[in-house]
């Protein structure tokens, strides 16, 4: 990837680029701006096979960059490699506390603006939507598929047994918005059968998932920001308490 190529490029943001080696680093002022991009990035080398890790942090920053030279000072990039190293793990690109809190803090911040962007782990952790741009995950499935079959009995085999996780879990979307139930108890089982005993051990959140109002689906549910600031237990039972009114007929209220 060039720093001219026209997924980073765009006259009218103040995004900048560093990029050297296998490490991308990108920073600016532009919240919104900033996880459009991330999310092309993401979607755009899974698509080629490559397991792309990072992390988003936010803090004072200084660079000074040329043909020659590369001088960063900042705060956001010691808490993005910080994640890198030691948080995400997984393929993915986890965003700092830090960042979560300034873009709940914008004033015309509302909960559309970032629904598409971000999902919840199990470790309470929110990343950026590897798919929110590739909606077409099919050979990103059958890549993760053979990788963990590849790879048995090796270390970084989880890193692909998440990516097979993560795939099936948006490609079960729409059965999932129906019976999250099922979903986060553990009832959905892989059509896989050569992997049955494997996957399956990571699941997620994805507000949007709920949030999104389907006409003719009785199962249309109650998001806001205010899921950002809790825990994935806490949305998960949730959306089980909202799931069992809508399912039952009762009337809404807060649990």
């Amino acid at each position: 990837m060039r720093k001219q190529d026209p997924l980073l490029q765009n006259s009218t943001s103040d995004m900048e680029f560093a990029i050297f080696s296998d490490s991308i680093i990108m920073y600016g002022s532009d919240f919104q701006d900033l996880l459009f991009r991330l999310s092309n990035l993401i979607s755009w080398v899974n698509s080629f096979g490559i397991l792309f890790r990072g992390g988003v942090g936010y803090g004072n920053h200084f660079s000074e960059i040329s043909d020659k030279n590369y001088l960063i000072v900042s705060e956001g990039l010691v808490q993005a490699a910080t994640i890198e190293q030691k948080i995400a793990i997984y393929p993915r690109i986890v965003i700092h506390k830090s960042v979560l809190n300034a873009i709940l803090s914008i004033k015309d911040i509302n909960y559309f603006t970032i629904s598409h962007y971000l999902v919840q782990g199990q470790d309470n952790l929110w990343f950026i939507n590897p798919f929110f741009l590739n909606p077409d995950i099919s050979e990103i499935y059958d890549f993760a598929h053979k990788s963990i079959i590849k790879h048995t009995g090796k270390a970084f085999q989880d890193k692909y047994i998440w990516l097979f996780d993560i795939c099936e879990y948006f490609g079960m979307k729409y059965l999932i918005r129906e019976n999250p139930e099922a979903y986060y108890s553990g009832k959905f089982i892989t059509k896989n059968a050569d992997l049955v005993e494997i996957v399956n051990k990571n699941l997620f959140f994805y507000p949007q998932m709920y949030s999104q109002f389907i006409i003719g689906n009785q199962f249309n549910y109650n998001i806001n920001l205010s899921v950002y600031e809790r825990t994935y237990d806490d949305n998960v039972a949730d959306i089980k308490y909202q799931h069992n009114r809508i399912k039952n007929k009762l009337p809404s209220s807060l649990p």
